[in-house]
């Protein structure tokens, strides 16, 4: 299990994830996640969700939503912030609920997502 208190093994480890290439989510991959029930947005609209979810990693390939940096299932806690749970085994953040504009309503999509390594930085700026 990595140390998340030691600096240089957490930043080898972001490395490590970065230098993989990981795949980012997409409507796509999140539609299929929910066997296609979340319909079809409209352009304009598929291009505001496909940026909102670029932050998290699409693990939709691999069918395995581990924890990237320990390698085993997350332990989810709900945080203070609505929709936010975190990995009591790492600290850090997981987004739970997502609300996505879909044929001009919105929805509450409920799944597990887990920031991707190119948002983490261990840079004290």
């Amino acid at each position: 299990m990595i140390d998340m208190s030691n600096k240089q093994e957490v930043a080898n480890k972001l490395k490590e994830l970065k230098e993989k290439n990981l795949p980012k989510m997409t409507f796509e991959s999140l539609n299929k996640l929910k066997n296609g029930y979340l319909g079809v947005p409209s352009e304009k609209e598929l291009k505001v969700i496909n940026e909102y979810l670029s932050k998290f990693y699409d693990f939709t390939e691999s069918k395995d939503n581990r924890c990237l940096f320990t390698e085993q299932q997350a332990t989810l806690e709900w945080g203070l912030a609505h929709g936010i749970a975190y990995d009591v085994n790492t600290g850090l953040s997981w987004m739970e609920y997502h609300y996505l504009t879909i044929n001009g309503k919105e929805i509450r999509v409920v799944t597990a997502l887990q920031y991707h390594p190119d948002c983490y930085s261990v840079e004290e700026d």
